[in-house]
């Protein structure tokens, strides 16, 4: 695929997670996944991922935060915030590029398909 893009999704609902990975693998691209914010800030200061995907709910550190962290020593990436409640403005003020709501992608994985080719 000529727009294989690296992506690392953070949430602990494994099963969500590993449906969007098996997705995202079939449209070509390189996924990781985590499933706490702690180490998902750790790889992505391994790595240079196109796009990462923060769940809101986790254990230990909400992902507000989690984007906040990563955006400090990850300026120039593009992260995407979700939630199934309206956490949008936390998102955004955290750092986030977009933000989206889990039902609007976990209906039609295609629609996050879509914002991965968008990534610079």
């Amino acid at each position: 695929m000529r727009n294989k893009k690296s992506i690392l999704i953070v949430d602990d609902d494994k099963m969500l997670s590993g449906a969007i990975k098996s997705w995202m693998e079939e449209y070509g691209h390189a996924v990781a996944c985590s499933d706490n914010g702690l180490d998902a800030i750790n790889l992505s200061k391994e790595r240079d991922f196109d796009m990462i995907l923060i769940d809101y709910n986790m254990p230990r550190l909400k992902g507000d935060m989690v984007c906040r962290l990563i955006r400090y020593h990850r300026p120039d990436g593009y992260i995407v915030g979700f939630s199934s409640e309206a956490k949008d403005r936390e998102f955004i003020i955290a750092g986030a590029n977009k933000f989206i709501y889990k039902g609007e992608f976990t209906r039609n994985f295609y629609l996050l398909h879509q914002l991965v080719q968008m990534t610079p």
